[in-house]
């Protein structure tokens, strides 16, 4: 089981001077007349597990007292102190808007000049969802639901898990440690290791770290950190991959998963 994720056409936008006031954490959302402003720079220095803030939308929202509720678990990290309207969009129903309404404090200020501010790349239009967008979004809420299929369980899914990790344990004894191995046998063995390992990439922590991999929070972050299990780096891969891939997807000199300007 995968999640897609889905992007619009975008455009960069540059602001203005830093001003910025501190926000009450865990607080009821301010009212539009009450709330404080601050610069992209200032939502920055809010990135850890106990003081996370996020801008989505042009809105700064303190979601720390939200941490430990996310269905999503720890990807709630990734872009933590950033700009999350894309990652919110695309992984998110359009629900969960007013969930996360709870949470502002503020509004964004744009700073020309800011480079915290310069990294931000926003929609054409950043306040309506165009209808291609939302239409798929929905249409595939529905088929889930119509079917009644959990996006993120499934038999096959396990099933797979566990031939692949079967094979990564089997295929490293076999070719290392087991005795009486022959030349041929431990090679194929050691084939049937890399392949299982190469599979943990393409499979299960890809599922994992897109948070499409069970709804058990403890098992979503151990299938997760198979990838670094077999010598990655699932938080490494979820910054390129999750937040710079799939936000801008395909987009020149955003995507940091294409490098079409470069030469081979």
């Amino acid at each position: 089981t995968t999640t897609t994720t889905t992007t619009m056409p975008m455009t960069t936008r540059r602001g203005g001077r830093k001003m910025a006031r501190d926000g009450d954490r865990g607080a009821p959302a301010a009212t539009e007349a009450s709330r404080a402003v601050y610069t992209a720079e200032d939502v920055s220095a809010h990135n850890t597990p106990g003081d996370l803030w996020v801008i989505v939308r042009g809105g700064v929202y303190d979601v720390t007292s939200f941490v430990p509720k996310h269905p999503g678990g720890n990807m709630i990290y990734v872009k933590a102190g950033g700009e999350c309207t894309q990652l919110f969009d695309s992984y998110h129903p359009e629900k969960a808007r007013a969930v996360l309404e709870k949470y502002r404090i503020g509004d964004l200020k744009r700073v020309r000049g800011d480079a915290m501010d310069e990294d931000i790349v926003e929609y054409e239009d950043d306040l309506v969802e165009g209808k291609f967008f939302a239409d798929v979004k929905a249409g595939a809420a529905k088929y889930f639901k119509d079917n009644k299929i959990d996006p993120r369980v499934h038999w096959e899914m396990y099933v797979k898990t566990f031939v692949i990790l079967a094979g990564i344990v089997i295929g490293h004894y076999g070719s290392f440690f087991a005795p009486g191995v022959s030349f041929g046998a431990a090679l194929a063995l050691a084939v049937l290791h890399g392949t299982c390992k190469a599979e943990v990439g393409v499979s299960i922590q890809h599922d994992a770290n897109h948070g499409a991999y069970g709804n058990s929070r403890t098992w979503l972050h151990a299938m997760q950190l198979t990838l670094d299990v077999v010598g990655a780096s699932s938080f490494m891969w979820k910054q390129q991959h999750v937040v710079g891939h799939h936000a801008y997807t395909n987009v020149e000199g955003i995507d940091p998963d294409i490098r079409c300007s470069e030469k081979d």
